[in-house]
């Protein structure tokens, strides 16, 4: 398969949560090297699927995950459950991770997993005893938080278990901590941008706004951009080629 796909960086990859409509992977990996594959929603593509995306797919193809509801989303009354059948859920998503070689897996939680103490505790021991580094190898576990959670909260409990926090520097907040929390999280030197468009009625991202993040995201060392709205195709290949041009003008 041939190899056409705008790769800035191989540490700076840029790509969509989840194929446009209509179109096959084949296609969109001619023009951008990063997809995010949802298996939140219950999904199961099941292992000899997987296997078979990872073997049609170039060499340059990254992929990262959305882990199963099931584990962070408590459906089922609780977030990031613990126990056998959570364990075997977190070993088949392990492996899923390891046939498609994922650079990161997401574990989404909702607005209602509060910071209560016991949610706390709960995800400590999820990802110290379930969800570990050891069992996930080189993929990055990255954690998407919604609801009730300050961004001081946010950074303690990602601090302590090892885990990148996913961001949206284009998120709004007119108070503007929103944005010193996304510089505080970069400042380490490895970032999850999921662009979901929240806060926003267009469909597209206007110029700026694409080189604000190019400039924020070379100075990362390694960083994983997703967009997640409506125009999410168009606007990643325009981030890509902006992150192009500017690593030209800064070389």
């Amino acid at each position: 398969m041939a190899d056409t796909t705008i790769v800035p960086t191989p540490s700076h990859q840029i790509g969509c949560a989840e194929l446009p409509p209509g179109m096959s992977r084949p296609k969109y990996f001619e023009k951008l090297s990063l997809l995010e594959i949802s298996t939140f929603y219950d999904k199961n593509p099941g292992k000899k699927a997987i296997r078979m995306w990872r073997e049609k797919s170039p060499d340059s193809a990254v992929y990262t995950l959305l882990a199963p509801s099931a584990l962070s989303d408590g459906k089922n009354g609780k977030s990031f459950p613990l126990g056998e059948q959570s364990e075997e859920q977190v070993i088949a998503l392990a492996e899923s991770c390891k046939i498609l070689r994922a650079e990161a897996v997401v574990f989404r939680t909702p607005a209602t997993f509060t910071p209560s103490a016991n949610n706390r505790a709960r995800m400590t021991k999820f990802f110290s005893e379930i969800a570990t580094s050891e069992r996930f190898g080189d993929t990055a576990l990255v954690w998407d938080p919604d609801g009730l959670w300050e961004p001081k909260g946010i950074a303690s409990m990602a601090d302590s278990l090892d885990l990148l926090v996913a961001l949206d520097p284009l998120a709004q907040d007119p108070l503007d901590e929103h944005s010193m929390f996304v510089a505080e999280q970069m400042a380490k030197g490895r970032a999850y941008l999921r662009i979901s468009g929240l806060g926003h009625s267009r469909r597209r991202y206007e110029s700026y706004e694409m080189e604000m993040i190019a400039e924020m995201i070379m100075q990362l060392e390694k960083c994983w951009v997703l967009f997640a709205h409506t125009g999410k195709y168009p606007d990643a290949l325009a981030m890509a080629r902006e992150l192009v041009t500017y690593s030209e003008m800064e070389a």
